[in-house]
């Protein structure tokens, strides 16, 4: 089994995963001061989906590949650069496909990108060795997160934000239930250690790196339980209904005598970091 599709995600993907106005600008422009990557640099996105990550490369003119296995999240992708006055010159192709056997030849690109993906793959050993096969030496690979401070978590004299306490409820209550493992998923992260130890064996040098300060748009804590509800983040689709249903007691139940503000908006921000290997030249 090749991942997790996300064809069932595609018409609302943005609203709930998307960066404000200037964030997926802020983030281009810091992997490429990080990888050196010029002007007529070959990107490649695994798991390009609707282009949060991807629009802002292809909107500056680069080289940019995506793969990604929903044609539904691709389409999305290519909907919103379809009125661009430049669109004629931008240079780059969407293939729908297996990240874990990429159709490129060995070395065809600079830079390799893959965020929020790793943990949806069956065989992330499997992915790690293709994106090395097709990067080129003294490429990057970049494989990124968005990292909230706190989780959801007071920090410093910072109060935690109580749409990421809501969130993070949730996460605790997949685990007290046995179930923040999903299925047919390697439910591993770019920084996990193992990612680590696995690239240094095949040759890289690896290290995790802030690259850039994001913002997603507000969001109430009551907003927040409403898509825990109705199964919007991919963790959830195979969740059996009654441990889904079981989850959504303990939540309201928790939600009502923790949450102070349940309509007040909060925007998310943090850092967007990156576990950025490269190979030796």
């Amino acid at each position: 089994m090749p991942g997790v599709s996300f064809d069932r995600a595609a018409d609302y993907y943005d609203l709930t995963r998307g960066y404000d106005a200037d964030s997926a600008d802020r983030i281009r422009d810091a992997i490429v001061a990080h990888t050196g990557a010029g002007a007529q640099a070959r990107v490649l996105e695994l798991g390009v989906g609707t282009g949060r990550i991807a629009l802002p490369f292809i909107r500056a003119g680069y080289d940019f590949t995506g793969v990604d296995l929903s044609q539904a999240m691709m389409d999305r992708l290519t909907a919103k650069l379809a009125g661009d006055p430049a669109r004629a010159g931008y240079r780059f192709e969407l293939r729908q496909g297996d990240i874990s056997a990429l159709p490129f030849a060995d070395a065809a690109f600079d830079v390799i990108i893959m965020v929020h993906v790793l943990h949806l793959v069956a065989d992330w050993q499997a992915v790690l060795r293709e994106a090395a096969r097709v990067l080129r030496p003294g490429g990057w690979l970049l494989l990124g997160v968005d990292e909230a401070p706190g989780k959801g978590q007071a920090t410093g004299d910072a109060p935690a934000l109580e749409p990421l306490r809501v969130r993070q409820r949730w996460l605790d209550l997949r685990r007290e239930l046995g179930a923040d493992r999903p299925a047919d998923r390697s439910n591993i992260w770019g920084h996990d250690p193992r990612v680590i130890a696995f690239l240094e064996a095949l040759g890289a040098r690896a290290a995790v790196v802030r690259l850039a300060d994001y913002a997603h748009p507000p969001i109430t804590p009551r907003e927040m339980a409403e898509r825990l509800r109705a199964r919007v983040y991919s963790a959830d689709w195979e969740l059996p209904d009654e441990v889904h249903a079981e989850m959504l007691r303990r939540l309201e139940s928790w939600f009502q005598a923790e949450i102070a503000a349940p309509d007040t908006p909060a925007a998310l921000s943090g850092t967007f970091t990156a576990l950025a290997a490269t190979w030796p030249s």
